[in-house]
Formats: structure tokens, C-alpha cells, sequence
């Protein structure tokens, strides 16, 4: 006999059922899981490198004398994810020569990863993970090319997103010209991720065991530098989803008809986790840590994750009329708008302490004491009459996902860590900010 509506209906919400409780026990067994994969431990993440050893971990691998003995194995790779064009002149060149910070007296500066095939066509790749690029500086590349190889070279402008350089480094105009030319090339860290993984898969058929594991973490580590992403933390997930497809699917069949609702309630839901939520908890929890007491309070944010906008909420003495510590967002998140502006993709937000106060710090030096009793890096980027802001020191809470919304909640590890901060913050700027509130009283009166 033939199933009834209503049954089929009871049918498919349990197998969504099955499905959540699944999730559910994920979760549960998440810190058992994350001893046996530790999924936030990463060499490189744990170093930190800069700039110059990113470019010297590329040139390394592009250079087929290099110590790690695959010959031209990663340039292969390299000429097949990005050349548009002679990709078997660069893979079958007879001499290939590959210089890191190369330096010519014609270019002011040197280049951080320069290839020269066959000594007649030249290939140079600008760095630029952190930073934007220098006056005419990718011009001047160009020039020097150009004056000494003609036709024959490519400028490969890498930047952590894949945007375009500045105008005072390329102008428009002539990045366009080169562009059509096929004599510039912009490159996203994100695809230096994937031309890293296309050769772990070709590594894996070598048996070079040692190597693979290297470049899995480097690759790793460009999701959570760049991307701001956990893939190994997603693989268990991952696991689940795949043993209840089908309900997963019906999943994603609901949410698709149903989009707009759920982005919105999600919306709703992540700005009342940390616009009252976060506060309220961090507050209790700096209360019974007695770094405050009843004389302090927290003022609610007014955050709204589908607007690009500078906002946060803070904890306040109640004495002080125009100062305050907290937690303020970025403009920009880690990941890309679509479509219009106030419907966005939820991708993970920037977030940053700050000392917000209508009035100057008055003590000399205040900014490196704070940050070297919080463990954070001096800013001079301006932001808000913030006196004083830095990012957080740990970089898996520069940027918040679903994982650090998930733990907002007693006890929960983003209160945790948001609560341990702000200890430190406020020992180091209490009295200060006392002073600077006393001079206000005064010029009051």
C-alpha cells in the first residue's frame, strides 16, 4: 500500500532528524576528535612567516634544483594553473635559472622571484601578502623587462585576495594594456592553495611521503592565514554529511527554497549572540574573575552583520561618561559580497578590541604598553576616536565564523578568550583612562 501524505511528510522529518542528531554527536565528540587530528596545530601558522619566506618557500619549490628533488614537478604544475600561453616552451626549456630578491641596479628595489627561460624570457612574481606594493613598483618591473627582453616576459602580481595593485604601483590604464597583452597576471593566495594541492596529488603517486605532509600543512595554512578557513576541522563534518546524503540533501532543498528566511533568522541570530549575548556573558565572567565589579556595566552593540560597518558594544565604570573597552567589527569580512550589499554572503567578520574615548590618552608610550601587556601588534590606522585598538593576538579570532558564533554561551570558548583579553586590557588602561575621565569632570565644571 502506497504511503500517505502526511506519512511521507514524518518519513523525511525523521530522516532530517537522524541527520541533526548525527551533527549533534559530531560536536559532542569534536574535542576527542580534535585530539587525534589536532586541526589547530600548523607549523607554519605557529611561525608566522612574512613576506620574504613565503617568497623563498615558492621560489624554492618553482626552482627545479631545488633541495626538495622533484626536478620541475611544481613548475609543471605552475606553467599548467596560470600561463595562458608557450606552456611548452616553459616546461620544456633547456636552462631554466631562478632568482629569489633579485637585484638589478635599473630597478630600485629587487623582485622577489625572478625566472629566466632559456635566458630570453623572463617571468617575475611580486609578492604581496600583507602589504601594497610601492611607488611605480610594478611598473618599474615591467619597464625593466621589457627594456632587456622585449615581447618576451610576464609580470605576476600575487596578493593575498587576488586585487588588483594600486594605482600608484600599476596604473590602471597600463595594467589593462598588459593584461590584454598577456603580460601581467594577478594571482590569489587561494590559487597558490590550489596549484599547492594539485602537486600534493602528483607527489602522492611518487611515494614522496615526507614532502606531501609539508606542503598539506602550507596548504592548510594558507586557508586559515588567508581564507580565514579550518579545513580539517570541516573533514569529520564532512564525513557525517557524507553517510546521510540523502538527508542532507533534503537539507539543502529546504534551505534553497527558503533562503531568504534562513539568512535572515541567521542574521538575526548571530547579531543577538554578539550584539547582547557576548556582553552580557564577558561581563558576568570579568565580574567572577573580580576584574570589575558593580560599579561597571556593558552597553549592548548594535552590530549588524548584512551591513559593512564599523560597530561593537563595550564595558564601561560607570563613572566614565565617554570611555570604554570593547570589541568593535570590521568593514570588511575575509570573503566577498554578492549581489547586493545589505544581502550578503555570510562569510566570517573581522573583529578587533579597541579603547574607544572622547579624549586623548595622556601618558607617553601607552600605546606599546598595552600591547605588550595583551600580546597584540601596534596599529596607525585610524578607526572611530578609538585611543587605542589592535587585532587580537591569536589569529583564529582576527576573523568569526559559525565556530566562534556556536560558542557564545556559558562557559563557551569565544567568552573564554573574548574575557581573558579584556582582563588583560583593562588592568593595563584603567587607570589611565581614570585620568583622562577626572580632566573631563574638571573642564566640566
Amino acid at each position: 500500500m502506497p504511503l500517505g501524505l502526511g506519512q511521507i511528510k514524518n518519513t523525511v522529518l525523521m530522516d532530517i532528524q537522524k541527520l541533526f542528531y548525527e551533527l549533534q554527536t559530531y560536536h559532542k565528540e569534536d574535542q576527542e576528535n580534535n585530539k587525534i587530528i589536532t586541526p589547530d596545530f600548523n607549523v607554519f601558522h605557529i611561525l608566522s612567516p612574512k613576506e620574504t619566506q613565503l617568497s623563498r618557500f615558492i621560489g624554492e619549490l618553482l626552482n627545479p634544483k631545488g633541495v626538495h628533488a622533484q626536478g620541475q614537478l611544481f613548475l609543471d604544475q605552475f606553467v599548467d594553473s596560470f600561463f595562458l600561453r608557450k606552456k611548452a616552451f616553459f616546461k620544456n626549456a633547456k636552462s631554466v635559472d631562478i632568482s629569489l630578491e633579485y637585484a638589478n641596479k635599473s630597478l630600485d628595489g629587487p623582485i622577489d622571484i625572478f625566472m629566466l627561460f632559456e635566458n630570453r624570457f623572463a617571468v617575475a612574481i611580486e609578492n604581496k601578502p600583507f602589504a601594497n606594493g610601492g611607488e611605480r613598483q610594478i611598473m618599474r618591473y615591467c619597464d625593466f623587462m621589457a627594456k632587456k627582453y622585449g615581447y618576451n616576459y610576464l609580470m605576476i602580481y600575487l596578493e593575498r585576495q587576488g586585487e588588483n595593485p594600486t594605482e600608484k604601483s600599476l596604473s590602471k590604464d597600463k595594467r589593462e594594456k598588459l593584461e590584454k597583452e598577456n603580460k601581467f597576471l594577478i594571482i590569489s593566495y587561494s590559487q597558490i592553495r590550489d596549484w599547492i594541492n594539485n602537486c600534493i596529488e602528483v607527489l602522492k603517486e611518487t611515494g614522496a611521503e615526507r614532502l606531501t605532509i609539508l606542503l598539506e600543512e602550507f596548504a592548510e595554512h594558507i586557508n586559515l592565514e588567508f581564507r580565514k578557513q579550518n579545513t580539517f576541522k570541516n573533514t569529520p563534518m564532512y564525513k557525517v554529511v557524507k553517510n546521510n546524503i540523502i538527508e542532507a540533501h533534503q537539507v539543502i532543498s529546504l534551505w534553497e527554497n527558503e533562503r531568504k528566511k534562513f539568512k535572515k533568522h541567521y542574521a538575526e541570530e548571530v547579531n543577538r549572540l554578539f550584539n547582547e549575548e557576548l556582553p552580557k556573558l564577558v561581563y558576568e565572567d570579568l565580574k567572577n574573575r573580580n576584574v570589575i565589579d558593580d560599579d561597571w556595566k556593558y552597553e549592548k552593540g548594535h552590530f549588524d552583520i548584512t551591513i559593512k560597518h564599523l560597530q561593537g558594544w563595550l564595558i564601561k565604570k560607570n563613572a566614565w561618561k565617554g570611555s570604554g573597552v570593547g570589541i568593535y567589527s570590521n568593514r570588511e569580512g575575509y570573503g566577498k559580497y554578492e549581489g547586493n550589499i545589505n544581502i550578503p554572503n555570510y562569510f566570517p567578520r573581522g573583529f578587533f578590541p579597541l579603547i574607544l574615548s572622547n579624549t586623548p590618552i595622556k601618558r607617553a608610550n601607552y600605546n606599546e604598553d598595552y600591547c605588550n601587556k595583551t600580546g597584540c601588534k601596534a596599529q596607525e590606522e585610524y578607526k572611530l576616536n578609538a585611543q587605542w585598538w589592535s587585532n587580537f593576538p591569536e589569529n583564529s579570532y582576527q576573523s568569526w565564523g559559525d565556530e566562534h558564533w556556536k560558542e557564545i554561551k556559558p562557559n563557551g570558548k569565544t567568552v573564554h578568550y573574548v574575557s581573558s583579553f579584556l582582563e588583560k586590557l583593562i588592568k593595563a588602561c584603567e587607570a589611565d583612562i581614570d585620568e583622562i575621565e577626572k580632566v573631563d569632570d574638571k573642564e566640566s565644571l
